[in-house]
């Protein structure tokens, strides 16, 4: 599994998800950096869905990701 980075990214919009087991938010996110989109659902039992809220006015962030075997994109990570 190669982890993949989207740089100086805003997020577009967002869609909750059920939480998990654990209690950790899920979320569908969209984030773009003008020149590339990338679309996935956050990490299992991850607690990057728990930081979403604060990017919803705009701010730019780095997105760690990985897509899976079978074509899914997973958001691993948030960075300011």
């Amino acid at each position: 599994m190669k982890t993949l980075v989207l740089t100086n990214a805003k997020l577009m919009s967002y869609e909750r998800r059920s939480d998990s087991v654990s209690g950790n938010t899920s979320y569908f996110l969209w984030f773009s950096n003008g020149t590339e989109t990338v679309a996935g659902k956050t990490a299992s039992d991850k607690p990057c869905g728990n930081v979403v809220t604060n990017f919803r006015d705009g701010r730019i962030c780095n997105v760690a990701y990985h897509v899976t075997r079978a074509g899914n994109t997973v958001i691993d990570r948030i960075i300011e």
